[in-house]
């Protein structure tokens, strides 16, 4: 990073009026309130620190987290007894094409069987059949490990959880703040600097720890089923305070789209395919997923489904309404 870009965001050479933005000060400063940013404040509230929460949104109404329709997966074997973290691990590396980063995967899969039980008790009401939790098999899984929650749609359940934890552990919250920048002081992060939506107020926190929640970029893309606060925040904050990207060509959101006014990215083709196992067809009439996918075909993962869904387009096998570029 070049030394003009050091000096740009270094907290000692930013200097600012006296009683021209407000100061706040905590230990934890989380930016993003969904599922990531609400867990690590859960977690970090509980450890005894003073923890902020600061959102460009409302809590539980903007993100991405209220927009999740199915479950989370966890090799519980409730439903087959041969499911095993290992299986789960092994399927997620295949189904990455083995570029997975394998310490974090593996954190992760052991982390499935400790969370959702947490989950759960937090108020999450998984679907059980007597002490059982009930599993669904999706694309690339070897045994049935999905779980669904009582009701259609993931997320308003999810998001209502989360606020109840919120409120039963006091944690402080502010809205409508649109964070610009990070803060640093000797070459670490030590706050941020943002902006009240509501009044026009410029905010400086300062923080002995910052979390970065903000979720992903997927508005880079003319059409997407992620929501438009997803545009990248917390990624440019980090790239400009110094911090390396990786990884950032690896976006996936569900790839049904319906070319057509008022359909576009339906929520409907995805709920027919794993509620039904319904089968996608070109303008031809063809399954063309034979062509692409010949051993999983119609029941593929979303990264090569999504490929044959725009080639198809591209290949002029798509909806008269848009042909892709």
């Amino acid at each position: 990073m070049s030394k003009e870009r050091r000096n740009l965001y270094h907290g000692e050479n930013m200097s600012f009026q006296k009683g021209a933005c407000r100061e706040i000060k905590t230990d934890v400063l989380i930016i993003g309130s969904e599922a990531s940013g609400a867990k690590a404040a859960i977690e970090a509230q509980e450890e005894g620190v003073d923890v902020l929460v600061v959102t460009k949104g409302l809590m539980g109404k903007s993100g991405d987290t209220i927009l999740a329709g199915g479950g989370v997966q966890s090799p519980l074997g409730h439903v087959d007894s041969r499911d095993n973290a290992d299986v789960f691990f092994q399927d997620v590396v295949k189904g990455g094409d083995y570029l997975n980063n394998q310490a974090l995967l593996e954190r992760l899969v052991r982390l499935s069987l400790t969370e959702v039980p947490k989950m759960e008790q937090w108020g999450l009401p998984f679907l059980k059949r007597h002490d059982k939790y009930e599993q669904l098999l999706y694309p690339g899984s070897t045994y049935p490990r999905g779980l669904k929650v009582e009701g259609y749609r993931l997320g308003p359940r999810l998001t209502a959880v989360f606020r109840s934890q919120f409120k039963k552990h006091g944690i402080k919250t502010m809205e409508d703040v649109f964070i610009t920048n990070l803060v640093l002081s000797g070459g670490e992060v030590a706050g941020a600097c943002g902006l009240s939506l509501r009044d026009g107020e410029f905010i400086l926190f300062r923080a002995k720890n910052v979390i970065l929640s903000t979720g992903g970029c997927s508005q880079i893309y003319g059409k997407t089923d992620s929501s438009r606060d997803a545009t990248g925040d917390g990624m440019a904050m980090a790239f400009n305070a110094g911090a390396e990207l990786m990884d950032m060509e690896f976006q996936q959101f569900f790839p049904y789209c319906c070319y057509t006014p008022g359909f576009e990215m339906s929520i409907l083709p995805a709920s027919l395919r794993y509620r039904l196992h319904a089968r996608l067809y070109n303008s031809l009439g063809e399954t063309f997923m034979d062509r692409y996918l010949p051993l999983a075909k119609d029941w593929g993962l979303r990264d090569p489904t999504a490929r044959a869904i725009y080639l198809e387009n591209f290949y002029g096998r798509g909806s008269p309404h848009r042909r892709c570029q």
